[in-house]
């Protein structure tokens, strides 16, 4: 660690001494939960369950800082709430290794999460949000992987990064924060995917979507804006997404758990993947979008090139309100991505196996309700086991 981190670190903690409303805890206060070196919890009765000291999930909500000690350790929020009182962290990660925190959402600190001398930590599928400085804020850490969350209406930054450099920052959503980023002699930082996965979604960008391609120069929109997002000289998010970004999970294909992820400027719900037993009836995936009426929607639709096989034999069609209609996509060694764009309404979208005639597509619907006794119906929540 450097002279300056130290010095930073000092001041912090001397700020907290004068400061009621900056309060660090040192191993005082019973209210703060510890994930103790040797693997014990301490309070014994948080709501915290472990049967193996790797993986430790939250049995309800939380009202206080929760401090890691120990390394090579899961910390699943599985959807609860850790909520401060405006003081220090909420997750505090000092001179941390190969931690991963996920599915919780966390808010009311000075700081969200706070890494400080920490490596090969993931952070996914957070929601950090309402903290009086920064959502997430990165102190001379190198080599962190931040995926899948949403960092909303801090009050500072939404994520700060000091002499922090070679960090992995994708498909995150920054909303109505202040200021969405800032960085501090931190270098080498991955703001986005290749194309066409792309970067994160920030509210304040204000660039336009005409084109796609990995230089941006072919006509025809693709879900990423057309310019860089630029956070300062040394780091920029080349392929910023222009609507949220959600994940879901798709369960197990060859003892595998897969994800797939949309993006999109419309209010998504109801995602279903429908994996159909009988040959006769289609193996779907759909989702509802809906918007303010007369504006323009688009979706992408993010699926595991195993899944697109498995399902389809590779060859689809997409349906908006069970009729066929016009899609864009491209395909990389993993993924398939599926962009469609419509006037806002209220819609169902379905990507289904492409039929030989037109026939079997008009009785879709029909088939569908018929069928519904007789497929296995998969319905998957916003908390996917991604790391």
């Amino acid at each position: 660690m450097t002279v300056r981190a130290y010095v930073i670190g000092l001041a912090l903690i001397l700020y907290s001494l004068t400061n009621p409303a900056f309060s660090v805890h040192l191993g005082k206060s019973t209210a703060t939960i510890y994930i103790r070196a040797d693997g014990s919890v301490h309070p014994p009765d948080a709501p915290i369950a472990s049967t193996d000291n790797v993986t430790y999930t939250f049995t309800g909500n939380v009202n206080d800082s929760i401090v890691i000690e120990r390394d090579n350790i899961t910390i699943d929020g599985a959807g609860h709430t850790l909520q401060g009182n405006g003081k220090w962290a909420g997750v505090n990660l000092t001179g941390r290794r190969n931690v991963t925190i996920k599915n919780m959402e966390i808010c009311n600190f000075y700081y969200g999460i706070y890494l400080y001398g920490s490596t090969c930590i993931t952070l996914f599928n957070n929601s950090v949000k309402n903290n009086e400085w920064d959502g997430i804020y990165l102190l001379n850490s190198i080599g962190n992987a931040l995926y899948a969350n949403t960092i909303s209406s801090n009050k500072r930054y939404g994520i700060m990064l000091s002499e922090s450099s070679n960090n992995k920052i994708i498909h995150n959503n920054f909303i109505d924060n202040a200021n969405p980023a800032y960085t501090f002699d931190s270098f080498n930082n991955v703001w986005n995917d290749d194309y066409p996965s792309g970067g994160n979604y920030w509210s304040n960008y204000v660039g336009i979507d005409l084109y796609n391609g990995s230089n941006q120069n072919e006509t025809g929109g693709d879900g990423i804006g057309d310019t860089p997002c630029v956070i300062d000289s040394y780091n920029h998010d080349n392929y910023p997404l222009m609507g949220r970004f959600n994940t879901f999970v798709a369960e197990h294909w060859d003892g595998v758990t897969y994800n797939i992820d949309v993006v999109s400027n419309s209010s998504v719900s109801n995602f279903k993947l429908t994996e159909s037993i009988i040959p006769e009836f289609p193996s779907t995936i759909s989702l509802n979008v809906s918007g303010p009426d007369n504006t323009i929607g688009f979706c992408r639709i993010t699926i595991p090139n195993i899944i697109v096989q498995d399902l389809w034999r590779g060859s689809y069609t997409v349906l908006l309100n069970g009729q066929p209609w016009p899609f864009s996509n491209w395909t990389d060694i993993i993924n398939t991505y599926i962009y469609i764009n419509y006037t806002h309404s209220t819609y169902e979208i379905t990507i289904m196996p492409e039929f030989p005639s037109t026939l079997t597509l008009a009785v879709f619907p029909l088939t569908t309700l018929i069928a519904t006794a007789l497929l296995k119906t998969r319905r998957k929540t916003k908390f996917p086991n991604f790391p």
